[in-house]
């Protein structure tokens, strides 16, 4: 919570998150599959993970309701995450600014039919038919966003998808020259751990 207050702090327009499903069934914010002790965050009960983590560990409630004016992109790690986030997003959805992703795209697809909010497909391999890309996203109305792999990037792609409404993400740079290298109009959104990097 606290980098959530100092991004928020810094005037970032969103914050990136991961949820996860802790062993008694809360949403819990956390990025790894296994904690360095080497126990999966899913066999953790959500005070289990916090002692192990040595700090409490946010529910994806806790930050919506901390946080309500910024961009949340919510990235849904599992099905059994997705099950647990979908009936909170829909209680703020009306009432926050969300960008549901995920490198599961059927989950991101099924999501739509759980709760109308804005959605995105993460990518970690480029795509070898691109137009089947643009046309997966065309097909639902609310996949608006690609989230890109910094290493698979090209401008030729990014233009196809620009050119044809989709919004480019980009996650993973990490030098200041890879973050100046990511500029509109081919790139909407930057996502880093770096945020001097940024400008702000």
């Amino acid at each position: 919570m606290d980098a959530f207050a100092a991004a928020v702090s810094r005037r970032f327009d969103g914050i990136e998150t991961d949820v996860r499903a802790s062993t008694d069934g809360q949403a819990v914010l956390i990025h790894d599959r296994v904690l360095k002790m080497g126990v999966a965050v899913s066999d953790l009960t959500h005070a289990e993970l916090s002692h192990a983590c040595g700090f409490t560990i946010p529910t994806l409630e806790d930050a919506l309701d901390a946080f309500p004016g910024i961009l949340w992109n919510i990235e849904i790690k599992t099905v059994e995450a997705a099950a647990l986030a979908w009936p909170i997003l829909r209680r703020y959805a009306s009432s926050r600014r969300l960008l549901l992703t995920s490198f599961r795209h059927d989950v991101v697809i099924q999501s739509l039919s759980e709760i109308a909010c804005p959605a995105g497909f993460l990518i970690a391999s480029h795509p070898s038919d691109i137009p089947h890309l643009i046309s997966a996203c065309k097909t639902h109305p609310l996949i608006s966003t690609v989230v890109w792999d910094f290493e698979i990037l090209d401008n030729r792609t990014l233009a196809m998808l620009s050119d044809a409404g989709i919004h480019n993400a980009v996650y993973g740079p990490r030098t200041r020259a890879e973050h100046e290298r990511l500029a509109p109009p081919l790139i909407d959104t930057v996502i880093t751990d770096f945020p001097d990097f940024c400008g702000l």
